[in-house]
């Protein structure tokens, strides 16, 4: 599949197109100096658990508490509790950020799942004898981790796989080493929209 990306700046604006065979398949919108922190992990502290919402609020740092699902949470949580989460969606007008326990790190090949002990494989590599290979291959290198191996992972060298598995995890341990030094607040800032696309994209560009 012919794939491009597009970036397109202007003063206020960052503009990513994705295209595939030539049609638009994705726009990705930048405030150029907006702060996006979706995929961003953060440490937090739970301020209130709301039972009737089926969720708790937790400082992460902003001026407005986060919202944690229990849904998306990994134990159980009380006022007080340290916890260490992603952010899944944006604070929306009055309303904080969305949260989630369930951190993923994004590599150019693997996506680390340092809180899950699944092995997921792109629907996108279609072949079961690739499929099963890469499934029994991730499943004597976890070590009761997780991973979501990317389309390109296909054509690699295991050793390959195994160098990003091992970067993925030192940052994992980095973020949580960072997470011990700070209250609340900013422990892994997710890299912009468009430096995103290039990564997810990069071994469809022709």
């Amino acid at each position: 599949m012919d794939v491009r990306l597009i970036i397109s700046a202007s003063e206020s604006l960052l503009l990513t197109f994705i295209l595939k065979e030539g049609h638009i398949h994705e726009i990705k919108v930048e405030k150029r100096k907006a702060r996006r922190i979706a995929g961003s992990v953060f440490k937090g502290m739970v301020r209130r658990i709301a039972k009737s919402l089926g969720g708790a609020f937790v400082d992460i740092g902003l001026e407005k508490e986060a919202y944690l699902p229990l849904k998306e949470s990994q134990a159980p949580l009380k006022e007080g509790s340290e916890v260490i989460v992603q952010v899944k969606r944006e604070p929306i007008e009055d309303k904080g950020a969305k949260l989630t326990q369930r951190v993923s790190i994004p590599g150019k090949y693997l996506v680390y799942l340092p809180t899950s002990s699944h092995i997921y494989v792109s629907s996108k590599i279609g072949d079961e004898e690739t499929r099963k290979r890469l499934r029994e291959f991730f499943e004597k290198s976890l070590r009761g981790d997780g991973v979501i191996v990317r389309t390109c992972a296909r054509w690699l060298d295991e050793d390959v796989l195994i160098q990003e598995l091992d970067f993925l995890r030192k940052k994992w341990e980095s973020i949580k080493e960072s997470a011990k030094t700070i209250k609340t607040g900013l422990v892994y800032e997710e890299i912009p929209l468009h430096l995103q696309a290039i990564r997810d994209h990069w071994f469809e560009i022709g």
